[in-house]
């Protein structure tokens, strides 16, 4: 992802993309999804269908706030928060489709469900955020959810590294800094004290 892009696709899992959408600007929480036009922005970046529906704010930053818990818990090794899953349920159970078995491309014999969808509402725009969650709790690793080492950011992500040892939202960015940081305290150390 270039770093002048509007929103950060590097979680490895939607949902925490979507928690994603706030981030720390000067020590302080800001929120990219501001308005509906915000949210519908988001939703194309991730190339999800587009809809001409208005984009339903209010319940994308409540579903974002109780899957910011839902991380902030994984990642301290703790269980998925009630109300967390509730908000999900919601989210999915208002929401029309049916799955469907599709072929792979370029795979012969191999298969992949499919949710088809039909977008009648915009609360509707949120499901496949609420499906993915609702995948990574039912098959997915949970440990495998981290916050950025970095204290002065706030994103999450899914360590699918080999040896599960990712520690940095992105190493472009918060990865740098911790070297240089690391780097300086070493040359620092190792200058002779007047």
């Amino acid at each position: 992802m270039e770093e002048n892009e509007r929103f950060l696709f590097v979680a490895g899992r939607l949902c925490l993309d979507f928690v994603n959408t706030e981030v720390l600007q000067a020590g302080q929480r800001v929120s990219l999804l501001s308005t509906g036009e915000d949210l519908l922005a988001w939703l194309g970046s991730a190339k999800l269908p587009p809809s001409a529906l208005s984009a339903p704010l209010k319940e994308g930053l409540i579903l974002r706030g109780a899957l910011r818990s839902l991380a902030e818990a994984l990642s301290q090794g703790q269980v998925a928060p009630h109300g967390t899953v509730a908000v999900i349920n919601d989210v999915l159970q208002r929401s029309p489709g049916f799955s469907r078995i599709e072929p792979v491309a370029g795979e012969p014999g191999r298969y992949a469900e499919q949710t088809i969808a039909s977008v009648t509402e915009p609360v509707h725009l949120l499901a496949p955020i609420a499906r993915d969650a609702a995948a990574l709790l039912c098959h997915g690793d949970p440990s495998l959810v981290r916050q950025c080492e970095n204290p002065q950011c706030i994103l999450f992500f899914y360590d699918t590294t080999k040896n599960h040892g990712r520690r940095w939202c992105r190493m472009t960015a918060c990865g740098n800094r911790a070297k240089a940081a690391a780097h300086y305290r070493r040359v620092k150390d190792r200058a002779p004290h007047a």
